[in-house]
């Protein structure tokens, strides 16, 4: 039934951002030169063409960018995200439809205009539309049902998760696995019904969360969903040790999965945070130069010695550096080895 649901509410989508994106391209000539008294450059007939042209590629670039794909458990942020892109990329393509067809008394403006419009517009629509489909799962409409395999802590967290969250609604059918252990779900029997029970409960999705002394089982546990057709998702039982957003490579067909990913392995990243570091530190530098010039001046009131500290710290890829800061301990032989106490007489 979830299947049927989703078919239809994508044939909605289709059809309903279409004529968003069309009539946004006429709320933005409207703008442009109406309400700014523009002067008028492109004639309403010629706006209706752009606005048909307009309607269909945002549907087909949407289509390619996984828009209507189901964003039950996704945040709204992501699906505006893509909404951007998307438009942003039917505005360049009109652009250099208009360039390539020399039309160019086109106003710029009204398309940037009509990006911004067919962005609210559609974003207010999925805003709408979730806050409906939320309410409907409350009341028990609009459900997926679950059959969940294995009985390890990760499907516990998973059904409490479920159960929890009412606005996902995903309903669990039971789960199969040896040992009748879970909470919140009924146990349908062992390991070896799942086939039987696929057939009897056609459930939307499989979920798999067998504990890791159950793992041996995984290869016929997905041949068997795989053979029904049922949409299969894996919860690894180490998925606690897991990041939100893992990243993942792939060798030779081998997928590995980086627990922890170092955003400055990215060259871009890298070069980005170097700049920031250079713009920013010499910009506080010069912010902070009168208060660090007091703060000189008393260093070398209160007590003799040099008023700049140095210390070897460790940095980047273990190579270590000079650190300097001032002085606020008096000058002794310790600074190099012993940390300062709560209570300490070099202060």
């Amino acid at each position: 039934m979830i299947k049927e649901n989703q078919r239809l509410l994508n044939q909605l989508h289709i059809l309903s951002d279409g004529i968003i994106v069309f009539l946004s391209m006429l709320i933005a000539y409207w703008i442009r030169f109406y309400v700014f008294n523009g002067a008028i450059s492109v004639g309403l007939r010629t706006t209706v063409y752009y606005a048909i042209l307009s309607g269909l590629l945002s549907v087909f670039i949407f289509a390619i960018l996984g828009i209507y794909e189901s964003f039950r458990i996704a945040r709204i942020y992501k699906e505006i995200g893509l909404i951007f892109s998307g438009m942003l990329l039917v505005t360049l393509v009109l652009l250099a439809v208009l360039f390539v067809l020399h039309m160019d008394n086109t106003s710029r403006w009204q398309l940037a205009v009509f990006f911004g419009v067919s962005i609210l517009l559609l974003s207010a629509k999925r805003l709408i539309l979730r806050n409906i489909l939320y309410k409907l799962r409350k009341t028990g409409f609009n459900q997926k049902h679950i059959l969940i395999v294995g009985s390890g802590e990760m499907a516990q967290l998973y059904l409490d998760k479920i159960n929890l969250h009412k606005t996902y609604g995903f309903t669990p059918i039971g789960y199969i696995a040896d040992y009748d252990v879970l909470d919140g779900a009924d146990y349908l029997g062992k390991y070896d019904i799942l086939e039987s029970v696929l057939e009897e409960y056609l459930p939307d999705e499989v979920v798999v969360a067998i504990p890791g002394e159950d793992y041996e089982r995984m290869p016929e546990i997905i041949s068997i969903c795989e053979k029904s057709g049922t949409k299969t998702s894996l919860i690894p039982y180490y998925a606690l040790y897991m990041p939100s957003n893992p990243q993942i490579d792939n060798l030779s067909g081998i997928p590995l999965i980086n627990l922890r990913r170092i955003p400055l392995d990215n060259l871009g990243n890298a070069f980005l945070k170097r700049i920031v570091d250079l713009a920013g530190s010499l910009f506080l530098i010069v912010l902070f130069s009168p208060l660090m010039l007091i703060t000189l001046i008393g260093v070398k009131i209160s007590s003799p010695g040099p008023a700049i500290f140095k210390q070897e710290r460790v940095g980047l890829n273990k190579k270590t550096f000079k650190m300097y800061k001032f002085r606020s301990m008096k000058v002794n032989s310790e600074e190099n080895t012993a940390w300062s106490t709560d209570v300490d007489d070099r202060r």
